[in-house]
């Protein structure tokens, strides 16, 4: 028993007193669920005192409020799920919290085939050369997002009013993704929330994960059906017009535009480039104008939330840590200049520039490691079990399989000095004690995964957060 039990742990947050009187008298009661693999790490001897070593899975019973989950806490466990993707497929849960939003249609949502058929379509849309063609587009939004933040502070030095940002994230983020999709600019950060914006958030509301006694009322709510309904309807009138209008000049022109630089002209030239006269008759076909619909939703859905907690989160890091923020200034003085508004027309001319702030990137890995959006999720099954090192396999049938990516960020036996904010273990030598684990792209930092469902690029970082930064 005790190779089996070294990297792994039954833990039953439920039916332990102890698990549920340490939550409620060490952490706060309404914790994320997020939160507390991070809290089962860091106090890991209290939980399991005949351990050697932290664990690397635990599985955890959490009925009746969800499914049994095993939360992977060793990166190695965590990879283990990305190589084997088709055996860990996506979970019904998170299919069916997502179907109002685009009726499972969407690349965070289809499988298999389809999945790569579409996915390969997207590829050249997240190519280097790609994202380097829309920066001065998203110069723009960004330039807004920063005179608002500046009509915030106070004269003369003095502070200004207190603010919530993120909802003025999330507006950057919206006229980011909506003009990078389909070159619409919908002034969100000065005009909104407007009609598609306040259609989206609600409609992911009217999502829901679990399909029980609990949620059968909601679930079976007319008036959730009517407010989907209505979502949906409003979303589609914004959003349809545009599509059309690209995809019908795509099919009139004789060659594939060179120019075309958004998400759906990009992923459209796919499709004449592989054969014109297959896309021409597509361009009348409902179910494909459908399946676009429900990328560019995927698109906004997936990017403008996580993007706008990661410009949160690099913010706040910027004002904690005033001696790393300065490094940041001096790399900027450095290859952009000290005239802010000769910077602007720099960037706009020589977008590659972005390319030469290291210390800038490593400053936003570093928050991401402390501070990443959300972990990914899979579906356990009966053929795909965890390879635990000196022990028999570990099942995975029946449970939801959560990445806890905040925990792993934290934890001091992967990361050297983890409780710092370093950012210059992104850029040291292999020589160097603060050197990342091995592989840690793939393993020890899993805001940068690769595998199958992510972006074909290494420069995975969204843009616009580089900018803001």
């Amino acid at each position: 028993e005790g190779p089996r039990r070294a990297n792994t742990a039954s833990f039953f947050p439920l039916g332990t007193p102890s698990a549920c009187c340490w939550l409620d008298e060490v952490k706060a009661r309404d914790i994320h669920w997020g939160f507390i693999p991070q809290f089962i790490v860091e106090d890991w001897k209290t939980f399991f005192p005949e351990g050697t070593e932290c664990i690397g899975l635990i599985y955890m019973d959490v009925w009746p409020v969800g499914p049994p989950t095993v939360y992977t806490l060793d990166p190695a466990m965590a990879t283990q799920v990305y190589r084997h993707h088709e055996k860990a497929p996506k979970p019904d849960n998170m299919l069916r919290y997502l179907h109002p939003l685009a009726q499972n249609l969407d690349l965070a949502t289809t499988h298999g085939a389809e999945w790569r058929l579409w996915r390969s379509k997207f590829n050249s849309a997240f190519s280097p050369k790609s994202t380097t063609d829309l920066i001065p587009t998203i110069l723009k939004e960004v330039i807004v997002f920063r005179d608002i933040l500046r009509s915030h502070a106070g004269k003369d030095g003095s502070w200004g009013s207190v603010f919530t940002l993120q909802p003025l994230a999330i507006s950057l983020t919206f006229d980011v993704i909506t003009r990078a999709a389909l070159d619409v600019r919908l002034h969100e950060q000065t005009r909104g929330p407007g009609p598609l914006q306040r259609a989206l958030s609600d409609q992911i509301s009217q999502g829901v994960f679990e399909s029980n006694i609990w949620t059968l009322p909601r679930r079976l709510s007319p008036i959730r059906w009517w407010k989907i309904k209505r979502n949906t309807k409003v979303i589609r009138d914004i959003l349809l017009p545009s599509i059309y209008s690209r995809l019908e000049s795509a099919v009139a022109a004789a060659e594939p535009s060179s120019k075309s630089k958004t998400i759906v002209d990009l992923a459209f030239r796919e499709f004449l480039q592989e054969d014109p006269a297959q896309t021409t008759q597509l361009k009348v076909d409902d179910a494909f104008i459908n399946i676009v619909l429900a990328q560019v939703k995927g698109f906004i859905f997936a990017g403008h939330e996580t993007t706008a907690l990661t410009i949160c989160w690099t913010l706040h890091c910027l004002a904690r840590y005033p001696s790393k923020a300065a490094k940041v200034r001096a790399e900027h003085d450095g290859v952009l200049g000290t005239d802010l508004e000769a910077v602007v027309a720099k960037i706009q001319t020589s977008p590659h520039l972005l390319n030469q702030l290291p210390y800038t990137l490593a400053f936003i890995k570093e928050t991401l490691r402390l501070f990443p959006a959300v972990g990914p999720v899979r579906a356990g099954k009966p053929d795909f079990n965890f390879d635990v090192p000196g022990a028999e396999p570990h099942p995975s049938k029946d449970f939801l399989i959560l990445d806890a990516a905040r925990a792993t960020g934290h934890a001091e036996h992967i990361w050297v000095r983890a409780k710092e904010f370093l950012p210059e273990r992104f850029l040291v030598g292999p020589d160097s004690p603060l050197y990342p684990p091995k592989n840690e792209v793939v393993e020890g930092h899993r805001c940068y995964q690769s595998g199958p469902s992510m972006p074909q690029t290494k420069e995975k970082m969204p843009v616009h957060v580089r900018i803001r930064s």
